[in-house]
């Protein structure tokens, strides 16, 4: 389990809050997370995923903050 922190704060002092998202592939179910300010900015943040998303690579290591 990656550890996610429940509210970030920005340098312009705004607060982000992780969002579940779920989706069905043919391997099953799975649910990832997005850091968005509210949610309908999840809804903007998904929609930006979609469009724009690309696998950077495997997570083999977590720095704490």
């Amino acid at each position: 389990m990656i550890p996610y922190a429940l509210k970030y704060k920005d340098p312009q002092g705004i607060v982000w809050h992780p969002y579940s998202v779920d989706f069905t592939s043919p391997e099953g179910k799975f649910e990832v997370h997005i850091y968005a300010i509210s949610p309908e900015h999840a809804h903007l943040q998904l929609a930006a995923l979609k469009e724009n998303g690309r696998v950077l690579g495997q997570v083999t290591d977590i720095i704490p903050c």
